[in-house]
């Protein structure tokens, strides 16, 4: 049975805005512990977005949680959002981890050369829509050279010092 679900839209989530003189005052740090901010993710999720399994939520939350210390990690998994038809809420996945996760860079459309400087620059989680167009489309058309370019972007070693270049064609 098909039902639809009535979610509440994202821009009912509180805005605290840009940041003033008066919170860019040093705070103390506050501990809170892993289990509760897993927890606060997880529920902002389902609050969002209506999940087919009870595990997606809490991997994701994971997943967020991991983008926050990328660092400590050898290596860093991939969230690869799939459906099973069009119009099943993974954009608006996108724009519920675009909230949560560290230094985000939505990703629409991107030369080779943004997608190697921002990379190297900024290091963001990068979330791209509709990523499997590129990657099947992309090897029959003319992006192939794209395509090559951001696999390497994506795979790149980083704890061995690797530094992207641009790839000339």
């Amino acid at each position: 049975m098909n039902t639809l679900v009535e979610l509440p839209e994202i821009r009912d989530v509180p805005d605290v805005g840009p940041p003033t003189e008066q919170s860019a005052v040093a705070q103390p740090a506050v501990e809170i512990p892993l289990a509760t901010i897993l927890d606060e993710i997880h529920a902002f999720l389902r609050r969002f977005i209506s999940f087919t399994s009870d595990t997606q939520p809490v991997v994701i939350a994971l997943w967020v949680v991991h983008t926050w210390f990328i660092e400590a990690f050898e290596f860093t998994p991939y969230l690869h959002i799939l459906s099973p038809t069009k119009q099943c809420g993974k954009s608006r996945l996108l724009d519920c981890l675009a909230l949560l996760v560290r230094n985000v860079w939505r990703a629409v459309s991107m030369s080779v050369a943004a997608l190697f400087r921002t990379i190297e620059k900024d290091q963001p989680t990068l979330l791209m829509d509709e990523v499997d167009a590129v990657f099947i489309k992309g090897k029959t058309t003319g992006m192939k050279t794209f395509v090559q370019c951001l696999t390497l972007a994506l795979n790149v070693d980083r704890k061995s010092g690797a530094v992207l270049d641009q790839i000339s064609t």
